[in-house]
């Protein structure tokens, strides 16, 4: 998990990453592991006993845990150079409120990477063609989104705040 995501954090020099609906804490845990990896991060869950399985497994001062929904995330605006949702938008209830939320607390230039649902099946009413994806993302301030086959039920997406220095998106190192 972590050598694909860390390609997309490599263009920053420091990192304050926000995971938001972080579950266990695999990504925290796969990026500390990571010997690349130079950031905090903060794994945001709505689940308390996620939480405390993240906590458990996952033991780095680069980490802290934050119990908070999605839809109103404690933080202030511009507070994260990436914010992450993996797995996790389709479960929500108001996809663009949160992607909205997201955004906010993503600094001006920063990168925005979560996953879109591709298996609509199981989830009836609850994914988004690409097209209608980036014009949300797009609505609440993210540009250059791309999006590209992940995993067999997702496909990765990634853009960067509006406003920012870099009129460029970072591009991944692998």
């Amino acid at each position: 998990l972590a050598a694909p995501i860390l390609g997309y954090f490599a263009p920053f020099n420091t990192l304050n990453i926000l995971d938001v609906a972080t579950g266990t804490g695999r990504l925290p845990l796969a990026l500390v592991e990571h010997p690349a990896f130079n950031g905090k991060i903060i794994g945001l869950d709505l689940s308390r006993n996620m939480l405390a399985v993240a906590a458990n497994k996952v033991q780095d001062d680069r980490v802290a845990w934050v119990h908070s929904p999605a839809e109103t995330l404690p933080f202030k605006d511009d507070s994260f150079d990436a914010v992450t949702c993996l797995e996790a938008l389709e479960f929500m209830g108001d996809t663009q409120q949160v992607i909205c939320e997201l955004v906010r607390v993503l600094r001006p230039g920063g990168l925005l990477l979560v996953t879109l649902r591709i298996n609509t099946r199981w989830m009836p009413g609850k994914t988004h063609t690409q097209q209608a994806f980036v014009t949300m993302l797009e609505a609440c301030g993210i540009g250059h989104v791309t999006i590209e086959p992940w995993q067999v039920d997702y496909h990765r997406v990634w853009g960067m705040k509006e406003g920012g220095d870099s009129q460029e998106p970072p591009i991944p190192q692998f």
